[in-house]
């Protein structure tokens, strides 16, 4: 592989002239079963290719699905994305975390149905129904060989962020090891890149691991990198999440040499849809169980106001002392001020989440909120308010470095008591780092609690309050 100068500009550069090629590589990820937004990436992907002045690569980084009822709870769950992206001729792609959100046969299944390569350098799928995927891919292109491999998230508990239940029988190798060992992969290519759904945190490390590589696609921490970033010799993009912004990088060859890379983001919001494209995602909105109306909203709700309800609804689903919700649960940012649709409700936990109830002392409880504080596991959660609390408040408090020393809960938990009833989040009780105690009861599913809720027919006013505090000491 031969390595020219890299240079990053806001312009991507199309023409090709004086025998050199040019190559343009548009990249997603984190698409969250937006397929809302596929005439918009339809529109920028087919005029880049109707130019005919550089060869098209499409890749995604991961998490294509959750997010979207509509993708999620399809008959075949994840189905539409993938449809979607055959069509437009996507070329690579890796997993994120949420591949796995349905379980390995269904996995199986939308890879099966991919026709692109779908890449992951480290994972061992064993026996399990997960075929296993290549590590890298090669293709060449108008004579130039690009080479793709790919690596997903193992922060926890040695598996990409889910239920335990969901990876047994597969193995998640170090991201960083397995990547050393593909530096001869640069041997066979003229252009290595690599796909990462680990984030931006941890993207420094993979390119210090892999230094070979000349541009990193990155995703999993919904990173909005307006030009492409240097990290040592490699360039790095990542796009925000959902469809906001198309990567493009512009690579020029000279033989088989590069001259110069270029990487920018393209808002979709400036483009105007394609009319083909519109209709083709028409039948995958056509469920009208989904747009029954299922109850009021009195004024805008924000990411608070919906995350203080869940709390509230699982507190008194078990009628227990206190309950926490995550704030990576909550998959939406608020409510509108009006009619609410089931859409909606799904939208808002598609992981068919329930709650656990357990017994916690107040020394348990602060354990599991200052380790997820202070997580370094899984950095791109920590030092911000995750765990959102319902029949409590409380108050953080940081050394100068900003890492959790103490928690204060508020005055008002009264009678003091040995033991509380909790009810968690399923996820916070099988993924976060503390004691686990041993359950006492379980609600039923979080969305089914939800749609209850507003089928009573009281107009929801929101409590937008935050009910945690973060403060220096």
């Amino acid at each position: 592989m031969s390595r020219g100068i890299v240079a990053l500009s806001l312009a991507v550069m199309l023409c090709s002239c004086g025998g050199q090629k040019t190559f343009v590589l548009i990249s997603t990820n984190d698409i969250h079963g937006e397929i809302a937004k596929f005439p918009l990436l339809a529109t920028y992907v087919e005029a880049v290719r109707a130019a005919d002045t550089a060869e098209v690569i499409l890749v995604d980084a991961g998490d294509r699905v959750t997010g979207n009822p509509y993708v999620d709870m399809a008959p075949e769950s994840g189905k539409p994305v993938i449809e979607l992206m055959n069509e437009l001729d996507y070329d690579v792609a890796i997993f994120g975390n949420h591949e796995f959100d349905k379980g390995l046969e269904v996995l199986n299944k939308r890879v099966s149905e991919a026709e692109f390569d779908v890449v992951c350098a480290n994972i061992n799928t064993g026996t399990t129904a997960l075929a296993q995927p290549k590590a890298y891919v090669i293709k060449e292109i108008d004579g130039v060989k690009f080479g793709f491999t790919g690596f997903v998230t193992n922060f926890k508990n040695g598996h990409p962020d889910g239920d335990d239940e969901i990876f047994v029988g597969t193995e998640f190798p170090d991201a960083f090891q397995t990547a050393a060992s593909l530096r001869v992969l640069a041997d066979s290519c003229d252009v290595l890149i690599g796909i990462s759904h680990l984030g931006y945190d941890m993207d420094p490390r993979l390119v210090e691991a892999l230094p070979e590589m000349d541009i990193l696609v990155g995703g999993h921490t919904h990173t909005t990198i307006p030009v492409g970033e240097l990290m040592g010799e490699t360039v790095v993009t990542q796009t925000g999440k959902s469809l906001k912004n198309i990567g493009v990088t512009t690579i020029k060859m000279q033989g088989k040499k590069i001259i110069s890379i270029e990487n920018h983001l393209v808002p979709t919001a400036d483009i105007t849809p394609d009319q083909e494209w519109e209709q083709k995602i028409v039948k995958y909105y056509d469920v009208p169980m989904m747009k029954e109306v299922v109850g009021t909203v009195a004024v805008d709700a924000d990411k608070n106001g919906v995350a203080n309800l869940l709390s509230d609804l699982l507190r008194k689903e078990l009628k227990s002392d206190f309950a926490f919700y995550h704030q990576g649960g909550v998959r939406v940012d608020g409510f509108a001020a009006g009619d609410l649709n089931r859409a909606s409700i799904f939208a808002v936990d598609p992981f068919s989440s329930r709650g656990i109830r357990v017994e916690m002392s107040l020394a348990e409880l602060k354990e599991l909120i200052m380790n997820k504080f202070n997580d370094t596991t899984n950095p791109k959660e920590s030092h911000s308010r995750d765990l959102l609390p319902s029949g409590l408040t409380y108050t953080v408090i940081t050394d100068e470095k900003g890492d959790a020393v103490d928690v204060i809960f508020d005055h008002k938990i009264y009678p003091a008591k040995e033991k509380y009833s909790v009810v968690l989040a399923d996820y916070i009780y099988s993924s976060y780092n503390f004691t686990r105690p041993r359950p006492t009861g379980v609600t039923d599913l979080v969305t089914t609690i939800l749609e209850n809720y507003f089928q009573e027919g009281k107009p929801f006013t929101p409590d937008n309050t935050p009910r945690v505090d973060i403060r220096q000491r």
